[in-house]
């Protein structure tokens, strides 16, 4: 193989490790500060519920749980405007599912 063949390989390597290195990161700290946010209600914290559920929610705004917990926390807060349209909607197939149980 020549130098510049193997130059790409190792560099498209480098680059696949590096991709999967971030997603694993993305998750963890949107796993971390969800468990956190978790942590706030029973003290009866809900800004620093939500402000945790938002940084979540930075690290992957597809986290139905984390929106969830944040339109509770606002509602639980008294802010219904704020809480309502933060519900994630079911989509058919999860409510197919929920049906047959």
């Amino acid at each position: 193989m020549s130098n510049r063949r193997v130059f790409y390989i190792c560099l498209w390597l480098m680059l696949a490790a590096a991709a999967i290195s971030a997603q694993n990161s993305r998750a963890v700290s949107t796993a971390s500060y969800l468990e956190r946010g978790n942590q706030w209600p029973a003290k009866g914290e809900w800004d620093r519920a939500i402000a945790d559920y938002n940084l979540a929610i930075a690290f992957d705004s597809r986290a139905v749980v984390t929106l969830y917990n944040r339109g509770v926390a606002r509602q639980r807060k008294g802010d219904l405007s704020g809480a309502g349209g933060q519900m994630p909607r079911p989509t058919s197939r999860a409510a197919a599912s929920w049906a047959g149980r």
